[in-house]
Order: C-alpha cells, then sequence, then structure tokens
C-alpha cells in the first residue's frame, strides 16, 4: 500500500502530466488513434556510442526528478537484463515503471509497462531505446506506443506523454555532453 506521500506525489506527477497538455510539444506525436498513439524523439550527443548506451542504461543520472513517485530521479534503476526492472526503490515505497522484454547489448532496449499515472490506467506501452552512430557522435532515439483503453482519451493524453519523453530524450542530451 502507498503511503499518504506517495498518494500526494501521484497525484501532483499526473496532474503535472495532464497539465503539458497545453504546451506546444517540440517534436510531434507520431501516430494517433482513439485506442492509442506513439511519440517519438532523436537527440544527437557529441558522445561515442559506448557512452550513450551506458547513460541510456543509468536513468537515475538524467531523469527528471519531477517525472519519478519518489520526487528523486537517482532512486531508479533498470537492470539491463531480459525481464529486468527498470524500478524506483526509496524509503517510502517502490515501483516498477517498466520491464526489459528484448536487449540488444550497446544499441536497442525494449521496455513494456506504462509510466507514471499510465500504470493505473491499465494501459499498456511499449518503448524501444536505440543507439546509433552519427557523425563524430551518437543517435539516441525513443519511441513509446501506447494503447488501451483511455480514461481521459488518448487524445488528450498523446501530447502531455509526448512531452515527458521529450523532455526526457533532453536531459539525457545534456547529461552526455556536461560529462
Amino acid at each position: 500500500m502507498k503511503s499518504g506521500t506517495a498518494i500526494a506525489r501521484a497525484g501532483v506527477f499526473a496532474a503535472a502530466l495532464l497539465s503539458l497538455g497545453s504546451v506546444p510539444a517540440h517534436a510531434e506525436v507520431a501516430a494517433q488513434g482513439e485506442a492509442g498513439f506513439r511519440v517519438e524523439h532523436s537527440v544527437i550527443a557529441n558522445v561515442s556510442e559506448k557512452k550513450a548506451w551506458a547513460a541510456v542504461l543509468a536513468p537515475g543520472a538524467w531523469w527528471s526528478s519531477e517525472h519519478s513517485w519518489s520526487g528523486d530521479a537517482r532512486n531508479m534503476r533498470l537492470d539491463a537484463k531480459l525481464g529486468g526492472c527498470w524500478c524506483e526503490r526509496w524509503k517510502g515505497g517502490e515501483v516498477r515503471h517498466m520491464s526489459v522484454v528484448a536487449l540488444f547489448p550497446g544499441s536497442k532496449i525494449v521496455l513494456e509497462g506504462g509510466l507514471g499515472p499510465l500504470q493505473a490506467m491499465g494501459v499498456s506501452g511499449a518503448m524501444t531505446i536505440s543507439v546509433t552512430p552519427e557523425g563524430e557522435g551518437s543517435k539516441i532515439s525513443f519511441s513509446y506506443s501506447v494503447g488501451g483503453v483511455f480514461d481521459p482519451p488518448a487524445a488528450a493524453l498523446a501530447p502531455a506523454v509526448d512531452g515527458v519523453i521529450g523532455e526526457q530524450a533532453g536531459r539525457l542530451k545534456s547529461y552526455l555532453e556536461a560529462e
């Protein structure tokens, strides 16, 4: 059972996600329908593929704490193996954000699950994160497809989810280039 603080944080997290729908997205929703949507983001970082891949597997270093259950993204860990957990653990609770369903070390990871308030909606999501060479650096691509029965409607949530994933892609790039 969640503590009162975790429940309050979940409510704040959901409100923040929904409020992003009014902010113009800095990338487009790639596909959208009544039963779901797909958002896609790519960034190019001036780092090696090896460094980019290592960062992808360490979301606690670059994911926004505002989009975490605990309020501190450093509590996130990604166990990069088939069935591995992208989990967040802290004194007040624990959350499984996503599970690893496919892994191609150094180049691609596929995760399934609903991020944030999508978990409570019972929708299904699949996120693919890939790292490919791009010039002298690396291209890191995020594709997150979410489907199911939505309340609020998928069209209302797609821009908000797009904003959150776009923010995280930008944070990853900034993290990589700051080191």
